[in-house]
């Protein structure tokens, strides 16, 4: 990454920061209350998520699936799960998360150059497991409050501070620094498959309501990650 465009991930950084603070405070709510004022327009668009989910892309990654030999599933899921390393080491640098920052450091170094670029997946070997984290994660540890609830087209659930925070995200992403276009297509929607295949057929027939399942499985999620603690109260209408 340039100069020129560090300063402009530093400027992002400081203007998505000084906006959620302003518009989080009037969005603030207690932990394991969910807070969904926008839901009959989230419904919508959940509802046209889960159609093109079902109509587009499952088939294209079943096909993908029978196609493609396990081994190279697995070095293309450790492929891209190796490039998320840099956003870790990012994100972990803003929490001064100094074990964090050592344990991704060593995890690139030694898969994007023993595992073949990230392909095969050695560190954790060595004991180096993956430490998950992105923006969002780093704002709710500085107590930005997450705000609404927010459904977003294509990408699905996410909350107010988290879907800003995704714009950050994306710049720290090396896919979004290739060359071309066209790179950047190919592989981003090669990383789609990946992460759709992953997920499987995921089942929201435990609730009378899939997009209630939905809603509070992320939400608890995001929860544990921030707090590293569950809520009771979120499941009580399943």
């Amino acid at each position: 990454m340039n100069h020129n465009n560090s300063t402009q991930c530093g400027l992002s950084a400081l203007l998505l920061v000084l906006l959620l603070i302003t518009v989080g405070v009037s969005f603030h709510t207690t932990a394991g209350v969910t807070h969904d004022p926008w839901e009959p327009i989230n419904r919508k668009v959940h509802a046209v998520n889960s159609a093109l989910d079902q109509i587009l892309l499952k088939p294209v990654v079943e096909v993908y699936d029978g196609l493609t030999p396990n081994f190279v599933e697995v070095g293309v899921t450790n492929f891209f799960a190796n490039l998320n390393e840099v956003n870790h080491l990012f994100n972990h640098c803003m929490q001064l998360n100094i074990n964090g920052m050592a344990i991704d450091t060593a995890r690139l170094l030694i898969n994007s150059t023993f595992g073949l670029a990230g392909v095969v997946e050695v560190a954790t070997n060595f004991g180096l497991y993956r430490q998950p984290t992105d923006f969002g994660h780093t704002l709710g540890l500085w107590k930005v409050p997450s705000g609404p609830y927010l459904v977003i087209p294509l990408f699905g659930s996410s909350t107010l501070r988290d879907g800003v925070a995704m714009i950050l995200d994306a710049r720290s992403n090396p896919l979004s620094h290739q060359n071309t276009v066209a790179h950047q297509a190919i592989l981003y929607g090669l990383q789609m498959l990946d992460v759709r295949r992953q997920m499987g057929d995921f089942d929201t027939g435990l609730s009378d309501d899939g997009y209630v399942f939905v809603r509070e499985a992320y939400l608890q999620q995001r929860q544990y990650l921030i707090l590293g603690v569950l809520s009771e109260d979120q499941f009580d209408d399943f």
